[in-house]
């Protein structure tokens, strides 16, 4: 599919569109649902190639339910199918692959053969019966030979021997010799029974036939049970295989384990010969131990001594640094309670100041705003917390003039006025021409100027509805852009390291289109050979 199709106007947008050309309508579900499907088609692609033909089916099948309209999943299902030997279906899903896109000639090409496919197994499976039937014709014929020769040798035997002794009587009696040669050859020619025994054995003949046929039909029943059950075992020996491979796999790594614990109790032993050898040099610092230990106990035992002369000595000078300390300690309460006072004092005179800092701001926000009687009432109020206040006094002596001077006043409101119509008329030439900078910024791809230039017009608070709504779309676009191209450096970078240098130059030249003059694009074109 080489377009997104919106789901509210249906009108066709290129594969790169966030936002449906005609009606403005958010494309990421439907392009998250493509790039879903797209992943099992691919997934199929590399399961087909390791032979794993069903779960390839499997993923095609998610694919086309997700997408069902691109004719290259219902094309690579059809060539799995014809791989099965699943002819009908492979030709139906090529079908469906020619109704979505009816100018692809593999295709039309893969039906061909396949239907070729069909009729060569059919002629096999009409021909099979016919040659099993002149095989039997043929052994029945080769029978029926086998005893006529038989029954000829026999006959020119014996036809030989009537001969000889022909020859020798007819120096006795030659007139006689001739009837009698023909009379012993017709008894030779024929058994005792005569023609009756020939007919029997004939019809002997014709039984064993019958018989042999029931018997090659019987061997042709067993070989085809004993086909089934061949094929029965070879599945059961298939699948025996593949239990020993998982087995031998198993044995395998608990070899690989049981090396690995080798190695591990091999080290665990030299770790022990080294305990052993730690411990009794560890004995010997024992034994040293103990033996400084008595010696320190010892000298515990003076110092424990001197510690209580120390202490008494302790508890007396303490004693007297006590009183000094509480003498000290009276001097700086009566300190701390005059400095208190005084911190008291200057916070009252901060607190004032403060308060008439901000008396004095909303005086100068009312003489901007014209609104005179509030400067003075504000002024005043200043005055009365903190009198020394120099912008109150400067204030008190202008606001003073100004209530003097009615002229003054009537200015000061037209220089208000005009100075407000200015401000707005600059606000608006400004917002416009940011806005016209910031889509500059987009097209030629410097997307975070572009949003830095945007979130300071809306910081100017514009009034227009459509502005606002422009620049936000500026925004997400903008950062959409800029999420994509990071990502595609980073997969960019990776099939570098890979030497994948046919995906990176894709990828490059695709965020390239984008971003011209993005420096790390053009750094990472430069690493990729030519």
């Amino acid at each position: 599919m080489d377009v997104i199709i919106c789901p509210q106007c249906r009108h066709e947008n290129p594969l790169e569109a966030f936002v449906c050309e005609q009606c403005n309508a958010n494309l990421k579900p439907v392009k998250s649902i493509i790039d879903t499907a797209n992943s099992h088609y691919n997934e199929a692609l590399s399961l087909a190639h390791e032979g794993k033909l069903d779960e390839a089916i499997g993923q095609l099948d998610a694919a086309i339910a997700l997408s069902s309209q691109n004719a290259v999943y219902f094309n690579l299902l059809g060539t799995i199918q014809a791989q099965k030997g699943l002819f009908s279906e492979a030709i139906h899903a090529w079908e469906q692959c020619l109704n979505l896109n009816p100018e692809m000639e593999t295709a039309h090409q893969n039906i061909e053969k396949a239907r070729r496919m069909e009729e060569i197994r059919a002629e096999d499976f009409e021909e099979q019966p016919q040659k099993v039937n002149s095989l039997l014709i043929a052994a029945a014929a080769c029978v029926f030979l086998l005893t006529t020769i038989f029954g000829g040798i026999s006959s020119y035997m014996k036809s030989n021997r009537i001969t000889t002794l022909t020859n020798d009587l007819m120096a006795i009696q030659k007139e006689s010799s001739s009837w009698k040669s023909q009379f012993e050859s017709l008894t030779a020619q024929f058994p005792q029974e005569g023609i009756n025994g020939v007919l029997k054995k004939l019809t002997q003949n014709e039984t064993l036939i019958a018989d042999r046929d029931k018997r090659i039909e019987a061997l042709e029943l067993k070989i085809e049970r004993a086909s089934s059950n061949y094929k029965e075992r070879m599945d059961g020996f298939r699948l025996k295989l593949q239990e020993s491979q998982q087995e031998k796999n198993q044995m395998a790594t608990e070899l690989k384990m049981i090396d690995s614990l080798k190695e591990i109790i091999v080290n665990n032993e030299t770790q022990i010969d080294l305990l052993q050898e730690n411990i009794t040099s560890l004995k010997e610092q024992l034994d040293l131990a103990n033996k400084r230990i008595e010696t320190h106990r010892k000298n515990l035992l003076l110092a424990q001594d001197n510690l209580r002369d120390i202490k008494e000595n302790r508890d007396r000078i303490l004693e007297s640094s006590r009183k000094i300390n509480e003498k000290s300690i009276q001097e700086l309460r009566s300190q701390i309670l005059e400095q208190r006072d005084e911190i008291a004092i200057w916070q009252r005179k901060s607190t004032d100041q403060q308060y008439a800092d901000t008396l004095v701001i909303e005086a100068l926000d009312h003489l901007n705003n014209n609104k005179f009687n509030l400067v003075q009432q504000n002024i005043e109020t200043a005055l009365e917390r903190s009198p020394g206040h120099l912008v109150a006094l400067y204030l008190q002596e202008l606001i003073a003039k100004i209530l003097d001077d009615p002229l003054e006043q009537e200015i000061r409101r037209l220089e208000t006025i005009e100075r407000n119509t200015r401000r707005e008329e600059i606000k608006t030439k400004l917002i416009a021409f940011n806005l016209e900078k910031t889509r500059k910024h987009y097209d030629s791809g410097n997307f975070s100027q572009s949003i830095n230039l945007a979130q300071r017009t809306l910081d100017l608070e514009p009034q227009n509805a459509k502005d606002i709504q422009k620049l936000h779309s500026l925004i997400s676009q903008s950062e959409e852009r800029n999420k994509e191209i990071v990502l595609s450096l980073i997969k960019v970078r990776k099939d570098i390291k890979l030497k994948k240098y046919k995906e990176a130059n894709a990828l490059l030249q695709q965020v390239l289109k984008y971003a011209p003059s993005h420096d790390e694009a053009i750094e990472l074109l430069k690493e990729i050979p030519r």
